[in-house]
């Protein structure tokens, strides 16, 4: 099954020692496949060097090290390029495909 997982829960397995969330992460890293947005990354790194600058070095090592798929964000569709519509079409499109893999 492919996971995608929101920033706020990469935030806290990398800073935080929760042990529901290092289940989570523990789970998701030895039977699912790991899916991020660009945007959940983008966001994670300016966070993390936002709220604990001296961990941004610890934060691209843990970027490095787990095993994801990337998928585009909606940052990275020009407005230009797609009307809202297209867009919501194509984000219920991304859900389904992901919820059915």
């Amino acid at each position: 099954m492919r996971v995608m997982l929101d920033t706020n829960v990469l935030i806290s397995a990398f800073v935080f020692d929760s042990p529901t969330i290092g289940r989570v992460i523990r789970d998701v890293a030895t039977r699912q496949q790991l899916v991020l947005c660009t945007f959940v990354v983008d966001e994670f790194r300016e966070v993390v060097a936002r709220k604990w600058p001296a961990r941004r070095a610890a934060a691209e090592r843990f970027l490095e090290r787990a095993s994801y798929e990337t998928v585009a964000g909606f940052g990275d569709l020009r407005q230009t390029d797609f009307s809202i519509k297209q867009q919501v079409e194509l984000m219920m499109q991304v859900r389904f495909s992901i919820k059915n893999k």
